[in-house]
């Protein structure tokens, strides 16, 4: 048979590649339990810790105050806010101490830089869906306060302060790995953040002047969207959730490529 006439030689097509699930994977199993894993301690703490937050809260301002901004129930009101600002503040610290902390295995060429920061965002998403979940159905419970659940804006709410928290943590963690100090300037920097993000009472309770600055605050939206999600009659007209997926957006495409211009620069940092 002449060489032309040859049928063509079929394809060799092998398995697809699941290796980057798998890095995925392992690193998620590893992070769960190295923070997580070491006792029970770890999970009840995990839990503990908003409750306590949520409880001091509660007492403090039932001393100082008849009633909360909404509703009857204080432990209800601050749940609202302090959930959704608690899963913006672990995805975004997990994400800007990933790569510091799983640096020595990116030696190895199957992981990455990029498979340390979605690793540690993921588990942190789903462990504090769970725990916004027990919280919050623990709230309800305690109080007889009438709601009105819907579950759209609940998950939304809890979807964009994730992934505000993965987008500033990107940006963080490169700016860590360059200079390691900054994790400590962040953190003094942000901590009015807590009172600023309307945990503690409604944008709208806030002085005219204070809204205006409020309002660029993306974190104020989410927790009003938490809001309307669980009392029926409070709307939160100001909020403009494209605004917050915007700079969410902008802020992820930011951090993801300095991750990757800078990749040899931050697996084997010159300090």
């Amino acid at each position: 048979m002449d060489r032309a006439e040859r049928p063509p030689a079929p394809r060799v097509t092998g398995a697809p590649s699941f290796q980057f699930l798998r890095v995925l994977f392992a690193l998620i199993m590893r992070d769960m339990s190295t923070k997580y894993a070491r006792g029970t301690g770890g999970y009840l703490w995990a839990v503990a810790s908003p409750v306590l937050a949520i409880a001091v809260m509660s007492v403090v301002f039932s001393l100082m105050f008849r009633t909360p901004s909404l509703g009857s129930s204080f432990i209800l009101f601050y749940t609202s806010g302090y959930v959704p600002f608690h899963m913006y503040l672990e995805v975004h610290n997990g994400v800007m101490g990933a790569i510091r902390q799983n640096r020595s295995l990116m030696q190895y060429p199957a992981v990455t830089p990029m498979d340390a920061i979605l690793a540690r965002a993921i588990l942190a998403f789903l462990t504090h869906v769970i725990i916004g979940t027990i919280i919050l159905t623990g709230a309800l419970s305690l109080t007889q306060t009438p709601v009105n659940i819907d579950l759209v804006p609940l998950t939304e709410a809890m979807l964009s302060a994730a992934f505000l928290g993965l987008a500033m943590g990107s940006v963080n963690c490169v700016l860590v790995a360059f200079f390691p100090t900054w994790e400590r300037i962040w953190r003094v920097i942000t901590t009015p953040l807590f009172i600023v993000s309307g945990i503690l009472y409604t944008y709208e309770e806030a002085p005219r002047m204070f809204q205006e600055l409020l309002w660029f605050n993306p974190l104020v939206h989410v927790t009003a969207l938490m809001r309307t999600g669980i009392y029926g009659a409070y709307r939160g007209a100001f909020i403009e959730m494209p605004y917050v997926w915007g700079i969410s957006c902008l802020l992820a495409l930011v951090g993801l490529y300095l991750v990757r211009r800078h990749r040899s620069t931050i697996i084997n940092p010159r300090y």
